[in-house]
């Protein structure tokens, strides 16, 4: 995946009322949400190499089932390799794993690459200035598995949902 995920989120919840921040990190926030920077370049960029992409738009969890479903394979993602935007650092401890995985309006990208390809996927980023991320790996089955040291992260809300919001 490209960037990180999260803080978009978290400014949603600030203007929604439910989370108080202090100044600068709720302008930050707030500034990931009504600010998003699309990897537009990279998705370009990325056309001949990724299998399947997709941007986080409704939470890496639910997009990225969005991929599983599509290509009919599983998704194994290493929590702890997911990156987490610079302000939700600060209260991942507080408010946990779930609204980084499963919050949405972060406009990454989410993509698969054979394994061939790191190397020119890096390359790649570098040259458009974009930190890229491997954050798990495709396998036979179906569906989304988030793994971590204690098995697996099952979320309450599986992320933003057109129809039922």
């Amino acid at each position: 995946m490209s960037g990180c995920v999260g803080d978009a989120c978290l400014g949603l919840k600030v203007i929604q009322g439910e989370l108080a921040l202090p100044d600068d990190h709720r302008k930050q926030a707030i500034e990931r949400l009504q600010y998003p920077r699309p990897r537009v370049q990279l998705g370009r960029a990325i056309a001949g190499l990724a299998h399947s992409a997709i941007d986080i738009s409704d939470g890496l969890y639910s997009d990225l089932g969005h991929i599983a479903a599509s290509s009919a394979v599983a998704c194994h993602v290493e929590r702890d390799l997911v990156p987490v935007g610079e302000v939700y650092r600060h209260y991942l401890g507080e408010l946990g794993w779930e609204p980084a995985l499963c919050g949405g309006d972060d406009y990454e990208l989410c993509f698969t690459v054979p394994a061939e390809a790191e190397d020119e996927l890096a390359v790649t980023a570098e040259r458009l200035k974009v930190s890229v991320h491997r954050i798990g790996r495709i396998e036979g089955g179906k569906g989304v598995k988030i793994l971590h040291e204690d098995g697996e992260f099952v979320p309450q809300r599986q992320g933003y949902n057109h129809f039922g919001g």
